[in-house]
């Protein structure tokens, strides 16, 4: 592991590039040797215990454990992740990838917190559009990019998680545990109530998109309006009357 005293994770300024499939094989190396040395170590204990308690030999290898040499280790710190996820932000990688580094972090972050460590990733998981910002989202929505059950549930992943792991609850059921499929119809079925809500609720519009000429009158302006319309037929009778008498006098 020299090539990590190379560049320390936690020196400041510095570049930290990890080769982490270099860490891997590494650690995966010692790991192997480990496994092959428990292996001879149970071998010699089930002979000295049981050699003569089971002579056949097939009876006593098939006592021995069976022990997998790991093939991933969780060697890096959060802080590693920050960066990386930072990095994938600022390059603009794709959300695939930037969903899968979120996850990573999650886990490793909230290990010791189950029901956070869970929110966590079922949020992820159930997203449509995990890390992608409010306005990108909007403008999509627009364009017709996108649909409104899937905007719905990505402005409102959070609440849905939560919800969904209530309800299962309730009904002594494990929400984390369910099929792909089936959390997916939980939380599309949220938002199918959000949207119907959003049909049932009437709009505010003048028919014929006409305004309402009275609407910002207050009520001086329309008794001023009143008098000028009872007014109007008095003045045009007392001017029909004048006209009437000078064609007398001519």
């Amino acid at each position: 592991m020299e090539f990590l005293a190379q560049t320390p994770l936690n020196q400041s300024g510095t570049a930290k590039e990890v080769d982490r499939d270099e860490l891997n094989n590494f650690v995966s190396a010692i790991a192997a040797d480990i496994v092959s040395i428990l292996n001879k170590i149970y071998f010699i204990i089930a002979e000295y215990r049981y050699m003569l308690v089971s002579p056949d030999t097939d009876e006593r290898n098939g006592m021995l454990p069976n022990i997998p040499v790991p093939q991933q280790f969780d060697l890096l710190s959060p802080t590693y992740l920050v960066d990386e996820m930072g990095k994938a932000k600022t390059m603009n990688l794709s959300p695939v990838l930037q969903n899968a580094l979120m996850l990573e972090f999650a886990v490793k972050k909230f290990n010791n917190e189950p029901k956070v460590r869970d929110e966590l990733q079922l949020s992820l998981s159930l997203d449509p559009f995990p890390g992608a910002d409010e306005d990108g989202k909007t403008l999509q929505l627009q364009n017709g990019g996108i649909t409104k059950e899937d905007y719905i549930i990505s402005c409102n992943i959070y609440q849905f998680v939560r919800r969904a792991l209530d309800e299962y609850a309730t009904q002594g059921k494990d929400f984390t545990i369910l099929d792909f499929e089936t959390q997916k119809q939980a939380v599309y079925g949220y938002a199918a109530e959000i949207l119907n809500k959003q049909s049932n609720q009437p709009a505010n519009i003048p028919q014929n998109n006409q305004p309402n000429p009275n609407a910002d009158i207050s009520p001086a302006e329309e008794e001023l309006e009143t008098e000028d319309d009872e007014a109007g037929p008095i003045q045009n009778n007392e001017q029909k009357n004048e006209e009437e008498e000078n064609e007398e006098e001519y």
